[in-house]
């Protein structure tokens, strides 16, 4: 019968295909290190059992096996390919999906203006999963040529608006522009959200723009006040770290500096969540935003 789709693990050593009945257990007791077999169920164990199963692991079907795969599913032989038609067939399938998403971000391009479809739960949210992935995959070199020059085509942002790090690796008179435009679209209003999807750079930039305050140099602040820049957003992340600075903001409002331990005992809850994070950015866990983030208010770390 047909073999369908299976997913084949990336390795040169050969595939041997096997009835679903041989569990993984029982086949991983012959194994080999050099055979990755893949078990599978055949279309025709019933009319009503058209979904197939895929299992791996590395190991061989004993020749007893075999014969009890025979006699009971009257199915052929394993079948052994190898990895390059397996990585083919592959390409085959992935294909229309690919094609198909591509054209989806056409119609977001065409809706929106950009190719930068933020995350979220909404069906252009699964566009943006969808583009982070291909980001990633060309960041790795796993991403085809012909399928690198198809996004950029669509004009795609290989780093995310809203991943910038630092604003000023943007060009700054045409952001100002940008924020000028947003100004008097708005009413007047600079609340740039950061998933602004008639400009997702703006608002990328303008996210970035309050994380790095301290680094832009007072002629750069100087400038957004006079555009009546807003500082900090309007709209609050519900994520445990933003709950948590934002707290401390307000004692460092209140105080002049971050050291939370020295006024509220270092067994306050916000006295150790500093400490975690001291840890955590020690140890690289931290992302660059959230790191500016803890910068502006004073917060250092072992190698600053």
């Amino acid at each position: 019968g047909e073999i369908g789709d299976f997913r084949a693990a990336r390795t040169m050593a050969p595939l041997v295909l096997l009835p679903a009945f041989m569990t993984l257990s029982t086949v991983s007791t012959h194994a080999l290190p050099a055979t990755r077999c893949v078990v599978f169920t055949p279309h025709y164990v019933s009319e009503n059992e058209r979904t197939r199963r895929w299992h791996a692991a590395d190991g061989k079907a004993s020749t007893q096996m075999m014969a009890r795969a025979k006699m009971l599913h009257r199915c052929v032989p394993p079948i052994c390919l190898c990895s390059s038609t397996s990585t083919s067939i592959r390409e085959r399938e992935s294909a229309a999906p690919w094609d198909e998403m591509r054209m989806r971000l056409a119609a977001y391009v065409e809706r929106w203006g950009n190719a930068d479809a933020p995350l979220g739960p909404s069906a252009d949210g699964e566009v943006g999963r969808w583009c982070k992935v291909q980001r990633r995959l060309k960041s790795e070199g796993r991403l085809s040529a012909e399928r690198v020059a198809s996004l950029e085509a669509l004009g795609i942002s290989w780093v995310a608006p809203v991943d910038v790090d630092d604003p000023l690796d943007v060009d700054w008179d045409r952001m100002v522009a940008s924020l000028v435009a947003y100004r008097d679209l708005h009413d007047g209003s600079l609340a740039v959200p950061k998933k602004y999807q008639p400009d997702a750079a703006l608002g990328g930039w303008v996210a970035a723009v309050r994380r790095c305050k301290s680094t832009l140099g007072d002629s750069r602040i100087a400038e957004l006040d006079r555009l009546g820049f807003a500082w900090e957003s309007s709209r609050q992340c519900g994520s445990a770290f933003m709950k948590s600075y934002r707290e401390l903001r307000c004692f460092h409002e209140e105080h002049g500096h971050s050291d939370v331990g020295s006024i509220l005992g270092s067994s306050h809850e916000l006295a150790r969540w500093c400490d975690a994070t001291r840890g955590a950015a020690q140890r690289g866990l931290l992302s660059p935003k959230r790191l500016a983030y803890l910068r502006e208010l004073g917060i250092t770390f072992g190698g600053d």
